[in-house]
């Protein structure tokens, strides 16, 4: 940081990035030294046995000695490029006179000329060591130095094919950089365009895809996404290899606090620190913007939804059923395929195999694996799954309908992210109202992730029978019936509630399709488990109202709850922020990060440098978080008045908040034991970054929480 400027542009990678490239490069060369100076004298000792050659062969004495000179020459370009790129810390503003890493330029220059060259005496060498091996097919024992020259040869080709790549990859489109006259004559017209190029650039990456998706619908999803990537990726200081350091310092602070949280409190961490005591209240306290946003709101215990640790364990395995027969596979490839097999489909041509009529099935193929998985995770009968769509494309979710009757429960399990096109439908997640002519009744106010309040009406006009406008030929029997509507008014089913249960994106939408359903169903009890919901999910609005029929449940680190815009763009603005007031060397930080991951240390010079940034006072302050998402310190850290600014973008977007009363599950010392506490929603306004962000995160590790869970399981209520 800042990025290399070379032929009049802006690069993805900086100075400080060529330390590990250019060691490398330089220990490959010097062992190709010695391999060359071995062939180079095999070659003349073979010379006087080659005789179909003659003269001839001396061409190839001549590319094989020009290609170590160029061996020693890109070796001490190498090294010098090391040494330079090493020096400095990570900021250094191109105003510093002299500046550490003022030849790197000058040397990637230099090295880009000896790769041309090295591509041009390659090239010629081929058609020397090529043209020789032809003329000397038939002296098999004579012509195996030169077999070993082609060996070289190729060996040449595969490290310029890997420069070429690392050259692919640090190009920055619209990236030019233009005169400082130039820039102030264009202003702020400029960077509009350059953010509108980008944007159409990501538009055709999204295109291509899933270039096979061009309905209206999907068209609008794609820009919408495109114009969001640009606003998140709008910091055009920092280069990838910023972002890493600045994350691996971020994880070894997160670590640090956390264990000094748990010293405190006697080995366990218990609740969440530093909620105040207006959190024991049931206030919610929200930023002060101006005099006239201040806002304390009350929520009523009487109407919020009462946890029972019972039937949040018992329905978390209808949202891990929906993932189907990979991630039940997995788990155990031998029992669970074995626990299938009867379940399937095997004979769909045959009746006395086949599936029932009234089990509508779509998307799952000829033999129904997926169904058959269900049946096996749930142990339900045929009779008691209703519906299954597995059909899959942007903003349209797998989803099944099933009866338990052992709670008397209509459950809506919607399968969470598992391909291309979830993926794109996470990414699609500015605010979007919830209120369309879909239902009546919800407010208007209620805002939701676009692409899963898109999922959710999806979900909804299929279990009622709506056309979703997305079909075109592919229209099924269950758009034609009310399905859910008329299970409810099915004699056997009187008095069962609905629940509506997922994991990750299928969370998400399950609690935006709880609103739907509410609306709808005013006399049916309506509840939601939501199981590691994505953070930037509801307005304020809608998350306090969704207390009264939602529980979330966060598992340790996981990043997806505690990912939101306002967190991201938080993360950046300190990612930025630690990257230029570090002053270790980003090869250091990079090297002892890696050492501490793999030989689990934590004393190095990383944690010298974190307490130098955030003094012991500041790691002791609990941090308070207000209702926009944002992390305000009671006693500021030192340093925090010259944090970066967020962006623009990214700020002029409301806040998004987790649905319902969350559970937050931590694991202690101790083996398979979780300690779980109730938090507000406020303690997830920022990204951690862990070695655990992702594996917390997925299903199985979810399914080893729960079965090493008593049914019958404390909960902490919210700290103090």
């Amino acid at each position: 940081m800042p990025p290399v400027h070379m032929f009049g542009r802006q690069w993805r990678i900086s100075s400080d990035d060529f330390v590990c490239p250019a060691l490398t490069e330089l220990v490959v060369r010097l062992g190709w030294i010695v391999a060359v100076i071995f062939v180079i004298v095999f070659h003349l000792l073979e010379a006087a046995n080659l005789e179909c050659l003659g003269a001839e062969y001396h061409l190839t004495t001549y590319y094989l000695a020009i290609l170590l000179g160029l061996l020693v020459i890109a070796c001490c370009n190498s090294g010098l490029l090391a040494r330079h790129s090493a020096k400095g810390k990570i900021f250094e503003p191109a105003s510093v006179s002299p500046h550490p890493r003022k030849w790197v330029e000058t040397l990637l220059y230099i090295n880009i000329l000896l790769t041309f060259a090295e591509f041009i005496w390659t090239a010629i060498g081929t058609y020397f060591t090529i043209n020789d091996f032809i003329k000397c097919i038939d002296q098999v024992h004579e012509r195996t130095v030169i077999i070993a020259v082609l060996a070289v040869i190729g060996l040449s080709y595969v490290l310029l094919f890997i420069k070429l790549l690392i050259v692919a990859f640090s190009f920055r489109p619209y990236a030019k950089v233009l005169p400082e006259e130039e820039v102030e004559l264009l202003g702020g017209e400029g960077r509009h365009k350059v953010t509108r190029q980008e944007t159409e650039l990501n538009y055709r990456g999204l295109r291509c895809m899933a270039p096979c998706t061009n309905d209206e619908g999907s068209i609008q999803a794609f820009r919408d996404i495109a114009s969001l990537l640009s606003k998140i990726f709008v910091d055009r200081d920092l280069v990838p290899s910023d972002i890493l350091a600045g994350l691996v310092l971020l994880n070894h602070k997160h670590m640090r606090d956390k264990e000094r949280v748990r010293v405190r409190q006697g080995g366990e961490v218990k609740g969440v620190v530093g909620t105040s005591v207006w959190d024991k209240m049931g206030v919610e306290v929200t930023k002060v913007v101006d005099t006239a946003d201040v806002s304390l709101k009350v929520v009523p215990e009487s109407s919020r939804i009462q946890l029972d640790w019972e039937e949040i364990k018992h329905f978390y395995q209808f949202a891990s059923a929906a993932y189907g027969y990979w991630w039940y596979v997995i788990q155990s490839p031998v029992g669970h395929c074995c626990s299938m097999g009867s379940y399937l489909n095997c004979c769909p041509t045959l009746c006395c195999f086949r599936q029932k009529p009234e089990l509508l099935v779509e998307g799952d193929g000829i033999f129904h694996p997926n169904l058959a998985a269900i049946r096996a995770m749930l142990g339900v009968t045929e009779e008691d799954i209703i519906m299954f769509d597995n059909r899959n494309k942007i903003e349209e979710v797998p989803f099944f309908l099933v009866a338990d009757r052992s709670t008397k429960s209509l459950v809506i399990s919607i399968r969470g992210t598992l391909s291309l096109h979830d993926m794109l439908t996470d990414l699609r997640g500015e605010p979007g109202r919830m209120a369309d002519e879909t239902v009546s009744g919800v407010e208007v106010d209620w805002h939701g992730h676009q692409g899963m309040v898109n999922a959710a009406r999806y979900v909804y006009k299929r279990l009622h029978g709506i056309e979703t406008g997305r079909e075109g030929k592919r229209e099924g029997r269950e758009a034609r019936e009310n399905m859910l509507g008329l299970t409810l008014a099915r004699p056997e089913f009187t008095g069962f509630n609905i629940i509506v249960t997922g994991h990750s994106l299928g969370a998400g939408t399950a609690a935006i399709l709880a609103f739907l359903l509410r609306a709808k169903y005013t006399e049916t009890r309506v509840t939601c488990y939501a199981y590691s919901p994505p953070g930037g999910l509801l307005s304020r609005e809608a998350a306090v109202e969704s207390e009264k029929f939602t529980v979330s449940v966060v598992v340790g680190d996981d990043v997806i709850p505690r990912t939101s815009l306002a967190n991201i763009a938080t993360l950046s603005r300190d990612v930025k922020h630690v990257t230029s007031e570090c002053k270790l060397a980003k090869f250091k930080i990079l090297g002892y990060g890696c050492m501490a991951c793999c030989c689990q240390t934590s004393n190095t010079p990383i944690t010298g440098e974190l307490n130098r940034l955030f003094p012991d006072s500041a790691a002791s302050t609990p941090h308070h978080s207000s209702s926009d998402g944002s992390r305000s310190d009671l006693l500021q850290e030192e340093g925090s008045n010259s944090l970066p600014p967020i962006p623009a973008a990214l700020s002029s977007i409301p806040s998004m908040y987790l649905p319902g009363r969350i559970l937050h599950v931590e694991d202690t010392d101790s083996s398979n034991n979780f300690i779980v506490s109730e938090v507000r929603r406020t303690a997830f306004s920022e990204i951690l970054v862990s070695p655990r962000m992702l594996s917390d995160h997925l299903p199985n590790h979810l399914d080893i929480v729960f079965h090493s869970s008593p049914d019958i399981q404390h909960i902490l209520p919210v700290s103090v």
